[in-house]
């Protein structure tokens, strides 16, 4: 009975082995953009900065007004493992052109920047309240067989873009199919030997007396 008991332990730790919170500051609730960092510029001197008029979560987000580079590198993890990969953008004036964003690798290449549309009837009006938040869903964009490094996001010319709510969420594949493998193994152990009990055929079985 122990041992069943340990197999559905470990079939349960398997299920809830998933992995959040590689992406670090992904709300910029720290109230500044640490690790994430300015990269390469595409005509744009205007620095991205930390803002808190309208959230999506939190208290803060990241703008900027240009097309300037935010990245942030993370910890290598395979692409196949993403479960869950998004952020949520936000436009003074989405009909007037789209951000970019751009996934990294550890072999040192790209995804190649990708045009993010948004939806140009989300316009705030040119108010700093009432903004709509869009959800980027990056999972397209990214190759499951090479090992995510880092992401980026490039503004948009004359008009402010905010960013906000980064989140990344994976289940290691390899450690599911181990530790399930363990478990299968476990239980046809345990089924076999209550069968050899039964027969009489273990060593804790009864013997007959001469």
């Amino acid at each position: 009975m122990r041992t069943l008991y340990l197999a559905i332990s470990l079939i349960t730790l398997a299920c809830s082995c998933a992995r959040s919170a590689v992406i670090t500051n992904g709300n910029f609730d720290t109230g500044s953009l640490a690790p994430w960092y300015v990269d390469r510029s595409f005509g744009s001197t205007r620095p991205w900065s930390i803002g808190s008029l309208d959230p999506h979560s939190g208290g803060y987000y990241a703008f900027n007004l240009g097309p300037l580079e935010l990245r942030q590198n993370l910890t290598p993890i395979l692409g196949s493992e993403i479960t869950h990969f998004s952020f949520f953008v936000g436009a003074q004036f989405p009909d007037r052109g789209n951000p970019m964003i751009e996934i990294f690798y550890s072999d040192g290449g790209s995804s190649g920047s990708h045009e993010i549309a948004l939806d140009p009837s989300h316009a705030s009006g040119g108010s700093s309240f009432g903004w709509i938040w869009d959800e980027v869903d990056l999972l397209p964009f990214v190759d499951g067989s090479r090992l995510v490094s880092g992401l980026s996001v490039v503004g948009i010319p004359n008009n402010v873009l905010r960013i906000d709510t980064f989140s990344l969420t994976s289940v290691p594949e390899s450690s599911i199919f181990a530790l399930f493998g363990g478990s299968l193994v476990g239980l046809a152990l345990h089924r076999k030997r209550v069968e050899q009990v039964a027969d009489g055929k273990t060593p804790e079985a009864p013997q007959s007396a001469h």
